[in-house]
């Protein structure tokens, strides 16, 4: 690291220094975008966030994985995958009534600030698409940055370098966090509109968890990676099941450090 990349990387921590309040570290945004100034004019990428100058002080190199999806596409299944694969995934999680997936690995706070923007249910009488924004990204704006820095905290303590956020609505919120995500590997969770109908039916859910929902969030991923140049790896649910180089692919992907015992226990978990 040269000297000149040190010297910034104090700057931007100084500039960013986040402020203590009740149980998060909140960063202050025009701090952090001071920051970003900060890294700009000495011609670093613009993506370093907090997180990422941290890590680097304290010697420890941490990402993240984002998993892009719809509802009942098996998204709690690759969460799940990726825990085993020593990743830390940002509990606590909401649950579900489904006896197959008992835990969602959606953060409850997260999970609360997304479906408060994004509702759920149309308003009725009107002729609308699901997750029609209803509230701005004020209060996400306040949340995030403080959230995952103290999961990333929580994953250099606990020694894990990888730390996985799953929702289907993130990627309607990615302009807003992407800034914050450091090393960020995005993860496409593909499967045929009528097998998430099929899920949905048997599970006794909404018509927002089906076909209907999975078909707004999928063009909703389609135009923000094209639109935003996100490099992303795609894989069918089928894939991730069944295809064992697929999922090798992945992790090479994700540059996760695997040993054996981890690739045994990922393997189990997959039903």
């Amino acid at each position: 690291m040269s000297e000149n990349y040190e010297k910034v990387v104090t700057q931007f921590h100084l500039a960013t220094k986040p402020q203590k309040n009740h149980f998060f570290f909140r960063v202050n945004p025009s701090r952090f975008q001071f920051g970003i100034h900060v890294l700009r004019k000495h011609g670093f990428e613009k993506r370093v966030s907090l997180i990422a100058i941290s890590s680097i002080k304290l010697g420890v190199f941490l990402q993240t994985i984002l998993i892009f999806s719809a509802y009942s596409c098996g998204s709690s299944a690759l969460a799940g995958f990726f825990e085993r694969c020593g990743a830390h995934s940002c509990p606590p999680h909401a649950w579900s009534n489904d006896e197959r997936t008992k835990i969602s690995f959606e953060n409850i706070h997260l999970k609360r600030i997304l479906e408060t923007m994004f509702p759920l249910k149309k308003d009725e009488g009107k002729e609308e698409n699901f997750f029609k924004q209803k509230k701005d990204a004020q209060e996400l704006i306040k949340f995030f940055p403080g959230w995952i820095q103290t999961h990333m905290q929580i994953a250099a303590g606990i020694g894990k370098k990888v730390i996985v956020i799953k929702h289907p609505l993130t990627m309607f919120v990615i302009n807003e966090i992407e800034p914050f995500l450091t090393n960020p590997r995005y993860i496409v969770l593909k499967r045929p509109l009528e097998e998430i109908e099929n899920s949905r039916l048997r599970r006794k859910w909404q018509p927002v968890y089906g076909k209907e929902g999975a078909k707004v969030i999928y063009d909703k991923i389609a135009n923000a990676t094209e639109q935003l140049k996100l490099s992303t790896f795609e894989i069918t649910y089928d894939d991730f099941r069944k295809n064992e180089n697929a999922r090798l692919d992945m992790i090479n992907y994700c540059k996760l450090e695997m040993d054996d015992k981890k690739m045994q226990d990922a393997k189990n978990w997959i039903r």
